[in-house]
């Protein structure tokens, strides 16, 4: 198929019309695909790399604001939120990982159009989850710089693909609920040893506070407290998830 018109049929299925085509030829461009096009003579063409990156940063931004506006608002005395940070990192991370992109794009049927080598095509990368979660990004990366960096455009944009209302709707208050969930599947993940340790605790017995900390790879990670055992490790949880995040990756 003809790239152009793939364009047509990509512009219809994302809901966004581009002003520079070449963007979102850029954004289906694999590395693999660039380097044969440049062995042929063609040094101009550039992968989709760069955008993904952007777009990872794009896509993160407007689901907090996605976030902020759904679950939060003005007071008085600042900005008052149904959520804390630990369960907004939570369901940011589920809105964002590998899982959620790629099956959006595999629902969108958006993997076809992906221009890839031969060697590349030969092994079926398309399908792989992290090559499409790739496209999900660069994709976003080419509408931002398409519609002038013009976050109200995106934010309109990546709240369709990844439908996060009725997301939030399903999922926002089970997630809020189990910080120690989402460590787990993390962790799990990612094959990171992780365990939790009762530290202390204090007070009377009738209201009595616990503190534990979590650990992964016996290293301290972050402690929390609650009014039980339960509640402290799931603050402990809650505290871990984003600080690991940054560290071994969303």
């Amino acid at each position: 198929m003809e790239f152009q018109q793939a364009i047509k049929e990509i512009e219809e299925i994302i809901g966004y019309h581009f002003k520079d085509p070449s963007l979102l030829r850029q954004a289906f461009t694999r590395k693999s695909y660039c380097n044969e096009a440049r062995q042929a003579g063609n040094r101009q063409i550039q992968s989709n790399e760069v955008l993904e990156f952007c777009g990872d940063s794009v896509l993160s931004a407007a689901i907090i604001s996605i976030l902020m506006e759904k679950c939060s608002n003005r007071a008085a005395f600042g900005l008052s939120t149904e959520l804390d940070e630990g369960s907004f990192t939570v369901i940011k991370s589920n809105l964002t990982n590998k899982t959620m992109l790629s099956q959006r794009i595999g629902e969108l049927g958006l993997e076809k159009y992906l221009l890839v080598g031969r060697g590349d095509a030969s092994r079926g990368i398309i399908n792989q989850p992290s090559v499409m979660e790739d496209l999900f990004e660069s994709i976003i990366g080419a509408v931002y710089f398409d519609c002038g960096k013009d976050m109200r455009v995106m934010i309109e944009l990546i709240g369709r693909l990844l439908d996060t209302e009725e997301y939030l709707k399903k999922n926002a208050v089970r997630q809020a609920a189990s910080p120690y969930n989402a460590l787990q599947e993390f962790c799990q993940a990612r094959k990171l040893p992780f365990s939790f340790s009762e530290i202390e605790h204090f007070g009377p017995e009738h209201e009595r506070t616990y503190v534990f900390a979590c650990y992964v790879h016996d290293e301290l990670i972050a402690r929390g407290q609650g009014g039980s055992g339960a509640k402290a490790k799931a603050a402990a949880a809650a505290a871990a998830l984003p600080l690991l995040m940054e560290k071994y990756g969303k």
